[in-house]
């Protein structure tokens, strides 16, 4: 995010526990945007209480193959988004997106409310994502948008290429990724990828390898 939306939080304004949102595949960078569609009750009553306050909402990912609701359930660092879009629907769900504010760190589960889990965070390891990123370097910001483009023609995802190339290579990053079909592995190893540049380029290499385990084998 090249200029930083005046609506969101300062990193002093940031609170001590936040909500959490556990889901698959979902993550938002700090700067990225994610779509939800909410349905269950306890999340339901999650987003109306993040209204009436702070219109955080922290997303984690699940680990894989654990079924025990615990902490240990769920990765430790996660992402802060703020509620930007908010719509209710006839049929009970409602509709919202995120705009991504400051990764965070879990220390603890605390006693939640309505059916859904809070956690006591840190948040002092991702100050960084109040800073302005630094530069990307043109060689890297070409590998990167290459790499993107021929992934989405082998996954056959409909792009408008002429609003994409005008974002930031930066801005690109943190906001293409919630909308592609990558693994919750690699997901959560960019999302916990400290800074900018290593993001993009290990960004990169996801998708090269995520093309040539696609690729079918020939003999």
């Amino acid at each position: 995010m090249t200029q930083r939306s005046p609506f969101l939080p300062q990193y002093s304004d940031l609170p001590e526990e936040i909500a959490i949102f556990p889901l698959p595949n979902a993550v938002v960078l700090p700067g990225g945007f994610l779509p939800l569609n909410i349905f269950e009750p306890r999340y339901i009553a999650m987003v109306q209480d993040a209204m009436r306050n702070n219109q955080l909402i922290g997303m984690v990912q699940p680990k894989p193959n654990l079924a025990s609701p615990n902490s240990d359930d769920i990765y430790s660092i996660g992402c802060a988004g703020r509620i930007f879009k908010y719509q209710e629907t006839l049929d009970g769900r409602i509709e919202l997106a995120l705009i991504g504010v400051s990764r965070f760190e879990i220390l603890s589960e605390v006693d939640g409310a309505n059916g859904y889990r809070k956690v006591k965070v840190a948040w002092s390891g991702y100050k960084s994502d109040f800073d302005t990123p630094d530069s990307v370097d043109s060689e890297l910001d070409q590998k990167f948008r290459a790499a993107l483009r021929h992934y989405m023609n082998d996954q056959q995802l409909k792009t408008d290429w002429s609003t994409l190339e005008q974002l930031s290579v930066g801005d690109l990053c943190n906001s293409i990724l919630s909308f592609l079909p990558l693994t919750s592995d690699d997901k959560q190893l960019l999302l916990e990828t400290q800074s900018l540049a290593d993001r993009i380029k290990a960004f990169a290499a996801v998708l090269l390898n995520a093309r040539a385990n696609n690729k079918p084998t020939t003999h």
